[in-house]
C-alpha cells in the first residue's frame, strides 16, 4: 500500500505558457504587468482540485541560467537562450508568491535546474512510498517516468503519461531517454549529440541495443548496423562518440541534490487561502479564480 501521491509541479513550463498566452489585461499598484501569475494561479487552483487534502504538492524554479553544473560539462549549455526579461523575472516571484500562500514549498537554486530539484524530489518520495504525478509538458522529465508509480501529468490537455504510454509513443523506454537525446542532441538547450542521427535511428539503436554502451559494445565486436545507411551511421558515431557521451551526460538529471530539506508538507497544512485571495484581490483578478480560492478554503479546511 502506497502512502499517497506526491505532485512536484515544473513550475517554469506554465509561467511561460501564461506570460506568452494570457492578455495583458492584469497590473499591480506600480503598473506592472500580471497576466502570467493570474493564469498561473488559474493552473494553480485547477490543480488543487483534483489533489486530496492529506497530499504534498511541492514546485520547481529554475534560476541557473549559464551558472549551473552542466555549464561546466559544456560551455555552451543553453548559450542561445537570452538573459529573462525583468517583468518575467517580476512575475515569477509573484508566482512564487502564490505558492507561498497556498503553504506549497518552491525550490531553486544557481546550480541546479528545476528538472534537477524535481528528480530529486521525485527520488525521496518514492523512496518514502509514495506515487509520484511529475506536472510537466517537457519532454526531459519524462526520463523519471517508471511504471505507473511516477507518471507525468500535464493539467492543460489533461494528458497523463505512464510508461506504457511513453513507450507506444516515443519507442523506447523512460530510463532511455538521456542515451537517446545524447544520439539526437536538444537544440532548445544547445546540446550536439551526434549530427546526422535522427530521431527515428536513434530509437532503432537504443531498441536494439539498450544504451550508448551497449551500441558500443556492438560495434567493437565487429557488429554492423543493418539499417538503412548504417555505414553512414557507423561512421557518425566513431566521428562524433565523445559528443555522445557528453551530451548524454548533459540530459540526465541529478537525482541527489545535497542538503535538500524536504518537508512533508500537505495542501492542508500550509494554506491560506483567505490570504491568497486578498492577494489575488489586489490584482484585481477575475471573479471566476477568488470563487475557486473560496471553494477550495472549504475543501481543505
Amino acid at each position: 500500500m502506497t502512502a499517497g501521491t506526491a505532485w512536484l509541479l515544473d513550475a517554469p513550463i506554465y509561467v511561460f505558457r501564461a506570460w506568452f498566452g494570457m492578455p495583458d489585461n492584469w497590473r499591480d499598484a506600480d503598473g506592472r504587468s500580471l497576466n502570467a501569475a493570474i493564469g498561473f494561479s488559474n493552473t494553480i487552483l485547477t490543480l488543487l482540485e483534483k489533489i486530496a487534502p492529506e497530499e504534498p504538492f511541492l514546485a520547481a524554479f529554475d534560476e541557473s541560467l549559464g551558472t549551473n553544473f552542466r555549464n561546466e560539462i559544456y560551455s555552451d549549455y543553453k548559450i542561445s537562450r537570452a538573459p529573462p526579461d525583468p517583468e518575467l523575472i517580476f512575475q515569477f516571484e509573484a508566482c512564487k508568491k502564490i505558492l507561498s500562500e497556498l503553504g506549497i514549498s518552491s525550490f531553486s537554486g544557481c546550480r541546479y535546474e528545476a528538472d534537477d530539484y524535481i528528480a530529486t524530489l521525485s527520488e525521496s518520495y518514492r523512496r518514502a512510498d509514495y506515487k509520484v504525478k511529475v506536472i510537466t509538458r517537457d519532454k526531459d522529465l519524462s526520463q523519471l517516468i517508471s511504471g505507473n508509480d511516477c507518471v507525468c501529468f500535464d493539467p492543460v490537455s489533461g494528458k497523463e503519461t505512464n510508461e506504457a504510454t511513453f513507450k507506444k509513443e516515443a519507442l523506447i523506454a523512460p530510463f532511455q531517454v538521456p542515451d537517446f537525446i545524447g544520439l539526437v542532441g536538444d537544440s532548445v538547450d544547445d546540446i550536439p549529440g551526434v549530427p546526422g542521427i535522427g530521431k527515428k535511428t536513434a530509437a532503432t539503436l537504443l531498441c536494439k541495443h539498450g544504451s550508448l554502451e551497449g551500441i558500443e559494445e556492438y560495434l567493437n565486436t565487429g557488429g554492423r548496423f543493418e539499417i538503412r545507411g548504417g555505414d553512414r551511421v557507423m561512421k557518425l558515431l566513431d566521428e562524433n562518440w565523445d559528443k555522445a557521451l557528453m551530451s548524454r551526460k548533459l540530459a540526465r538529471l541529478n537525482k541527489t541534490i545535497p542538503n535538500l530539506n524536504i518537508e512533508r508538507k500537505t495542501v492542508r497544512s500550509g494554506a491560506n487561502y483567505k490570504r491568497l485571495e486578498h492577494l489575488l484581490s489586489g490584482w484585481n483578478a477575475p471573479e471566476s479564480i477568488l470563487r475557486r480560492c473560496n471553494r477550495l478554503a472549504m475543501k481543505f479546511a
